[in-house]
């Protein structure tokens, strides 16, 4: 009677062990479809294209003029 119990103890936690093996096993499939995803979107984001559209957007571009200090003339503006 004893052997009974065991029996179907172990084979109720075996059944119960497979369910939750395959609950994993889709969950690892969800995340590693996931983690391709961010992964290909962080590429795409962090190219030098995106990067360049992203600092024209944000007011960052080529200067058009160029202005040179010389010593001479940031001592009469601070004089000033």
């Amino acid at each position: 009677m004893f052997f009974l119990f065991l029996t179907v103890g172990i084979t109720v936690h075996t059944s119960a062990s497979g369910s939750e093996l395959a609950y994993l096993e889709k969950n690892e499939e969800k995340l590693n479809k996931e983690n391709s995803e961010l992964s290909s979107r962080l590429v795409t984001a962090s190219s030098l294209s995106q990067l360049s559209l992203s600092a024209v957007a944000l007011g960052y571009d080529k200067p058009q003029d160029t202005v040179y200090l010389s010593a001479h003339n940031l001592a009469v503006g601070l004089a000033k």
